[in-house]
Formats: structure tokens, C-alpha cells, sequence
């Protein structure tokens, strides 16, 4: 009896010590020390809405680009602080104003196994240009004069001289020839590329997931193993997931949260200005007082653009210093000369009694229903008061809002709206929204500029180009057929274990230079 007692206490013994060396998580050093700590291999990244569709062509939300930028892979790239880097292409050269020739990388497998190669350049320009999405990147280029000169050199031909042509061309994602004209449809919910990443699930609203390409052409493999890109539509939750351990990185971090991220030593933040300015457009038209240039001056002298980003963005945005921002790929320091229109109050007096209006002059200014859009309107109502401007706000639903402003007789004066460029280049922009025969939704119109943005969306030469920058930046400042407010701050947040995170093009984060310490 007491051999058998003795028996148990010695296996209760055992079985305490066994339990003692195993620690709670598994990831701790065992009680010898000779094995070192278990790393992390996957990582979590918060996305605001679900990808919706993962065709290469289909979609250019962030959320979904994010994702395509890890699986799918150009020919050059946008990529760390906006410059411009060989992807599948080893090189690139200009031959003349019409033509490009590109040497591409020896190598390179698809996730599912086969060859890219010169052909599965041409087929992928074929089919961006029958979807609008991506036709815009490809407009400029005669697909049926570009040539395959061998498996591993392609020949462009160009409509015109393209000022755009190699940032218009990171857009344009490759594909293989044989898989995608097999089932296109199949590229919408399980995408195939080159990228240092595949792609494994998607769990519809909730998550896309995805996994390190152990065939990937730069031969390195990414400590990083597994990639769950998850959709977390309310702004608080997704703090709060950060904080309790759900997810490793926020994409869009809510402005009432940041500052105390940024104090809590378990994460890092970044705030970086965005390619997006926050504008005020003026009617320039017959139908309101605001076709007197005058009259736009003393609007501009009075807002106080500070008041603006503190109050309406939190803090999280930049006053305007001119139509041209940071963000983009061509931006020229010598711009960057303070506050765009600073307030003037006395200023925009003496502007109001030049262009021949008394106090009592009724405005009215159209926004959406956004929360940031009602703030700013109700500041800019405030401070057009102390220049004797009685300003009415109208809130539209956002379809509304748009076709309404886009009618100049519509009744409004002054609207919210947003300056950006899907290539990042200024030029670009201004041709967007600017040119007369162009969305131009301040309804203005200037010859010399009209005729300068023309020249500089096929100008590649520097010299030339830089004075054209210079010349319609005069233009616009003096005309000012809009009033740059604020730019945007692209608010990220994300675990300290977390290292060598830059921002990859205007907003991605690429997956395969990231480490876990």
C-alpha cells in the first residue's frame, strides 16, 4: 500500500514539473535556455472595407490595391518615397518621343508556375484597355504597333509623347496569358501574379488571406509567412483590436485615437501627408458673383486655413501652401513658401470694396453630409462674416452634391471638393480637374493655361517641364478659380515589434520588407 502511495506521489511530481517547464504561450525560452524565443510569422493588417474585387483591372480603392500590391506585380513601380524602380522590368529606356523599349526580368514564375515572358506583357495591355478602371494607364499607348521583340524585350509605341507614361504604367499589374483567358472570372476572388506573396482565402466581409511565395524571382523569402488582411468598417473597433492584440497594423487610423496610440509605448505611428487637398471651389461662371476675380481674393484673404486643420481635421492636416503638394512624384521644395492666402482680414476688405460689393452680399456654399465638410463650412461661414458675407450652407447627399456643382446655373457659389492625381504628378492633376474640357468643376477657363497643361502632359524633358510647373502655378495663384485648404494626413498605427514599415507608393504597405524583431 504505501509502495503504491509512494508511486503516486512520484508521478504527481512528474507531471507538476512537466507543466512548470511548458510556460502559457509556447513562445518562451525553455527553462534550460539552450533554444531561443519563437517569431512571430504572421502578420495582421486592418483594412476599412472589403477588397470587393481582386481583378487586377477591376478596382483602384485602397483597400483592394493594398492587397493587389502584395500579389500581383508591374513592370516598374511608385514605390518608397515615391520614386520610380524597375519591378519585372530589369531596365528601361526611351528611345524617341514615341517609343520605350523595356528589358524584363529572366525567371519570374506566376504563383501558379508558369514563365513570364514578353507575351504576358502585351496580353495584360489588351486587357486593361477594355476595362475603364485601367484603360486610363494605357490610353496613350498604340497597343497594336508595340512589339515583342523576344521573350524578354518588349517595344512600346506611344500615341503622343507621354509626360505620365511610367508612373500610368505602375498601374498596370501583370498577368499570365494562358491562366487569365481561361477563366477571367476566376482573377476576381483568387488572383494569380508574381508578387512575394499568394493568395489563399477570402473569407467575404471579413478577411483576405494570404501567404509568403516561395518561388518569387528575388530568391529571398519573407520572414513574414501568412498575411490576413482584415475588414474593420468601424473606425473605434479597429483601435480597439490594435490595443487588445487582434490586429498588428492600422491602415487608417480614426483621428480621436491617434494621439493616444502615440503615447502608449507598445506601438508606433506615423502621420504623413497624403496625395489628397481639401478645396473650395468657386463657381467662375455668369451665374455667380464669384466669376469676380476680386472677389475670390477676398474670400481666400478671409479664411483662416489653421482653424481649419485644427478644428475640422483634428490636427491631422497641413495647411495649404499651393496647389502643389508634397505628395507629388515631381515636387519641387521651392514651393513650399507658408501658408497659401494666409488671413488678411483688412485685405480682403479693401478686395471686397475692389470688386464693387458691399456687406450684406449673400453666398451659398454646397457640401456633402460629411462630418468634416459641415466643420469646415461652418468655419468658413464664420470668418467670410468679419468681411460682411452672409454665407448659406447647403447639405446635399453626395450623388447629389456631385451632379449639382458639375451644373453651374445649379445656384451655388462656393463647393467642397478634393484636388489629387492617380499618377502623383501635378501636371496631371491640374489637367484633371482644371483644363476647360476637363472635369473642371470650377467652371473657369484660361487660354495660356489651357494651352501650357496640353504641352506639359507630353513634355518629358525637365528643364521644360519645370518652367511649365512654374507658369500655370502663377496662373493659378493669380486667377485662383479654387482656394486650397488643407492637406490630409494619412494616419497609420502599428505594433513596435513591428519593424521597417515605410509607406510603399501614395498609401500601401509592402508585406515583404517587414520583419518581426
Amino acid at each position: 500500500m504505501k509502495r503504491r502511495i509512494s508511486l503516486l506521489l512520484a508521478m504527481v511530481l512528474i507531471i507538476a514539473l512537466a507543466l512548470s517547464g511548458c510556460g502559457g504561450g509556447g513562445t518562451d525560452t525553455p527553462s534550460g535556455g539552450d533554444a531561443p524565443a519563437q517569431v512571430k510569422d504572421t502578420l495582421v493588417i486592418q483594412q476599412s472595407a472589403d477588397p470587393g474585387d481582386l481583378n487586377p483591372f477591376n478596382s483602384s480603392l485602397a483597400d483592394c490595391q493594398r492587397i493587389k500590391n502584395n500579389v500581383y506585380e508591374p513592370l516598374i513601380v511608385v514605390g518608397y518615397d515615391m520614386k520610380i524602380s524597375p519591378v519585372l522590368a530589369e531596365s528601361y529606356k526611351q528611345l524617341d518621343d514615341l517609343h520605350w523599349e523595356f528589358k524584363l526580368r529572366k525567371g519570374v514564375k506566376f504563383h501558379d508556375g508558369a514563365d513570364f515572358t514578353a507575351k504576358d506583357v502585351l496580353f495584360t495591355l489588351q486587357e486593361a484597355a477594355k476595362v475603364k478602371t485601367s484603360a486610363k494607364y494605357v490610353e496613350n499607348i498604340d497597343i497594336e504597333k508595340c512589339e515583342i521583340v523576344d521573350d524578354y524585350t518588349f517595344k512600346f509605341t506611344l500615341k503622343k509623347n507621354d509626360a505620365f507614361f511610367l508612373t500610368g504604367l505602375s498601374y498596370v499589374l501583370m498577368v499570365d496569358t494562358d491562366t487569365f483567358a481561361a477563366d477571367p472570372d476566376k482573377f476576381v476572388n483568387k488572383p494569380i501574379g508574381t508578387g512575394p506573396y499568394a493568395f489563399v482565402d477570402w473569407q467575404l466581409g471579413d478577411k483576405v488571406t494570404l501567404k509568403a511565395f516561395d518561388g518569387h524571382w528575388s530568391g529571398k523569402t519573407p520572414q513574414i509567412k501568412t498575411v490576413v488582411f482584415r475588414t474593420i468598417t468601424e473606425p473605434a473597433q479597429r483601435t480597439i483590436e490594435l490595443e487588445t492584440g487582434a490586429v498588428d497594423f492600422l491602415t487608417q487610423v480614426p483621428q480621436n485615437d491617434f494621439t493616444r496610440l502615440e503615447s502608449d509605448s507598445r506601438f508606433e505611428v506615423l502621420g504623413q501627408i497624403g496625395n489628397q487637398t481639401e478645396m473650395v471651389y468657386f463657381n467662375n461662371s455668369k451665374f455667380s458673383a464669384m466669376s469676380n476675380k476680386a472677389l475670390r481674393h477676398a474670400v481666400a484673404y478671409a479664411i483662416n486655413t489653421p482653424d481649419i486643420a485644427k478644428v475640422a481635421f483634428g490636427g491631422f492636416a497641413e495647411p495649404s501652401f499651393s496647389f502643389y503638394t508634397k505628395s507629388f512624384v515631381n515636387h519641387n521644395p521651392k514651393y513650399d513658401k507658408g501658408i497659401f492666402y494666409p488671413q488678411d482680414i483688412e485685405k480682403a476688405k479693401q478686395l471686397m470694396a475692389q470688386a464693387g460689393q458691399k456687406e450684406g452680399l449673400k453666398l451659398k456654399m454646397f457640401i456633402s453630409e460629411k462630418p468634416e465638410q459641415v466643420a469646415t463650412a461652418e468655419i468658413i461661414q464664420n470668418q467670410l462674416a468679419k468681411i460682411g458675407i452672409q454665407m448659406e450652407i447647403v447639405s446635399l447627399e453626395a450623388a447629389v452634391f456631385n451632379q449639382t456643382i458639375e451644373k453651374p446655373e445649379s445656384g451655388w457659389d462656393i463647393a467642397y471638393g478634393y484636388n489629387r492625381a492617380p499618377s502623383s504628378h501635378f501636371i496631371d492633376m491640374l489637367n484633371a480637374y482644371y483644363n476647360s474640357s476637363g472635369l473642371n468643376r470650377s467652371h473657369w477657363k484660361n487660354d495660356e493655361f489651357d494651352q501650357l497643361i496640353l504641352e506639359g502632359t507630353v513634355t518629358t524633358e525637365a528643364k521644360r517641364a519645370g518652367e511649365i510647373a512654374d507658369r500655370v502655378i502663377e496662373i493659378m495663384s493669380e486667377e485662383l478659380p479654387s482656394y486650397p485648404l488643407v492637406q490630409l494626413k494619412d494616419l497609420y498605427a502599428w505594433n513596435k515589434d513591428l519593424k521597417g514599415f515605410k509607406v510603399y507608393g501614395q498609401y500601401s504597405v509592402y508585406v515583404a520588407d517587414l520583419t518581426w524583431e
